[in-house]
């Protein structure tokens, strides 16, 4: 069996045919979030200067706890409770170590599709990429062919976002508007025992 991940087809040969001929079977017509997210992985990662993460916790600072010397997250209903796992973060050696108030950190969140379903989790999902104070930018990934209706949800929805259209047969990434800037915060926690209102991570 051999599936091609670009074009989500998979062929296979069946040992019992005579003619042992490959036959195409159509296994899925649509790329999944996964072979977008790897897409952009394989972009960033190209420069050696790049820090790529994938499906990295966060929350908005006062959902973090430290207690027993841990970072803790509130509790909460919905999905992730009050936590989310960013797609993508992306960053520069240079812009966190050490980590400064001008720090660049890209917070990118992928979707495979654009529908109501889609345009209902981002508004659960994208208030948290901007009020967690972790990402300077916050960026919306999304196909090639959803870029026009994508563009109007964030005029209308969410200016500070940025969007990333992604051409998975060209394996290509276009910018099509540009994040404005969030403060990015590095005082994390609110208060509970042991815990200094002060630290920053």
């Amino acid at each position: 069996m051999n599936y091609n991940p670009v074009t989500g087809r998979l062929t296979y040969e069946i040992d019992a045919t005579p003619d042992r001929d490959a036959i195409p079977f159509d296994f899925e017509q649509r790329a999944t979030e996964a072979q977008y997210t790897a897409l952009l992985w394989n972009r960033y990662k190209s420069s050696s200067e790049a820090l790529v993460a994938a499906e990295s916790w966060f929350s908005k600072p006062r959902d973090r706890l430290l207690k027993d010397g841990d970072l803790k997250y509130r509790k909460g209903k919905g999905q992730g409770g009050k936590t989310k796992q960013a797609d993508l973060v992306v960053s520069k050696n240079s812009e966190v170590d050490p980590l400064r108030d001008d720090s660049t950190i890209r917070g990118v969140e992928v979707k495979s599709s654009f529908n109501t379903n889609t345009r209902n989790r981002l508004n659960d999902q994208l208030p948290l990429y901007r009020d967690s104070g972790l990402f300077s930018e916050v960026y919306l990934a999304v196909k090639d062919d959803d870029r026009q209706a994508a563009t109007s949800f964030l005029k209308t929805n969410y200016p500070q976002v940025g969007l990333l259209a992604m051409d998975l047969v060209n394996q290509e990434v276009s910018l099509i508007r540009q994040a404005k800037p969030l403060e990015l915060k590095k005082i994390p926690v609110g208060r509970c025992l042991g815990s200094n209102v002060e630290f920053q991570l």
